[in-house]
């Protein structure tokens, strides 16, 4: 097991190359934000650092969150399958059919007899049998 300075001083180089990969995705989308709120010709640093953090907090918050997305998903998706799958159907179904004349006018015809095999096209009598 490496010794605790080892493991210190990897931490660091990877929280460090973490900030550069950052750095280099995102500097792109400085530069337009600068130019699209018009100061992209200042020379004032700090000016064009605070005007950079409506850039930045979204990618941080992003990449925070991002390790609790699995149980986040997970808790978000049971929720929601019991309201899509049974919770709202049977909503619907007591709304739609509430009154008696709903019910009555669903029930489903009782379907009207076939002619007899003879009477039938020849082709249908190939078809159905």
């Amino acid at each position: 097991m490496p010794g605790r300075e080892l493991l210190a001083d990897i931490g660091w180089c990877c929280s460090c190359g973490q900030f550069i990969t950052v750095g280099f995705a995102v500097t792109p989308l400085y530069f337009v934000w600068e130019k699209i709120i018009g100061i992209h010709t200042s020379k004032n640093m700090l000016l064009r650092a605070v005007c950079r953090m409506p850039v930045i907090l979204p990618v941080w918050f992003f990449a925070i969150a991002f390790p609790f997305f699995g149980p986040i998903n997970s808790t978000v998706g049971a929720l929601l399958v019991t309201f899509t799958v049974y919770i709202i159907p049977c909503t619907a179904h007591m709304r739609v059919f509430y009154t008696a004349k709903a019910r009555q006018v669903s029930t489903s015809k009782i379907p009207t007899p076939q002619p007899k095999k003879g009477k039938r096209n020849p082709c249908k009598n190939l078809l159905i049998g």
